[in-house]
């Protein structure tokens, strides 16, 4: 008897708490419910949510071009000396989906109006340097330099908004460094964001 009486004593709290708390337990029990009914209304709105998104997604994708526009060239062969604001052609084709990039002209021309991305780089030879920039409508959007350091690199990158038939190249800035050094190791590429 003693020890029923030490058992009720030590969880005497908690069968009183339970006892006492029925109404508290009910009220749990309808909050939960409610809960599992407020989680399952929030998972349907996220699904018509992702369905919408998908939508729209859909919807951009099919107004771009039926064919990806991405290009990438590599400059294989040196040229120097450079002259003032002389295009650099580069000339070793990687890819060049939607055939908007010449190696000969080395101007990119747009098939279709868009946003793009632009990246290029050139490698430098030792004791020589070389400034380039990138040329869209007439205006430079970026520029880069290599050091007299050998083979350091130069990068520029711009993101564009282009109309249809926009050009963008690289070109020698200026008169100041007039090595571009080959080898495939310097890049020009672009690819068609949206």
């Amino acid at each position: 008897m003693q020890y029923i009486l030490f058992f009720v004593a030590i969880h005497g709290l908690s069968l009183t708490v339970l006892s006492s708390s029925h109404d508290d337990l009910m009220s749990l029990k309808n909050n939960v419910l409610k809960l599992e009914h407020d989680l399952a209304r929030q998972r349907a709105i996220n699904g018509e949510i992702r369905k919408g998104l998908y939508q729209i997604r859909k919807s951009r994708a099919a107004n771009c071009s039926a064919s990806p526009i991405v290009f990438q060239a590599r400059l294989s062969s040196t040229i120097y000396p450079l002259g003032a604001n002389q295009i650099i052609a580069y000339d070793s084709i990687v890819t060049n989906e939607g055939n908007a990039y010449d190696t000969l002209t080395g101007m990119f021309e747009a098939t279709v109006t868009g946003l793009y991305q632009f990246m290029a780089t050139m490698w430098s030879n030792d004791g020589y340097n070389v400034d380039f920039q990138m040329i869209y409508n007439g205006a430079e959007v970026c520029a880069g330099r290599t050091t007299t350091t050998n083979q350091s690199m130069g990068i520029c990158s711009a993101i564009l908004q282009i109309p249809t038939g926009g050009r963008v190249f690289v070109r020698h800035k200026g008169t100041s460094g007039n090595y571009a050094l080959g080898g495939n190791y310097a890049v020009f590429a672009g690819h068609l964001i949206m």
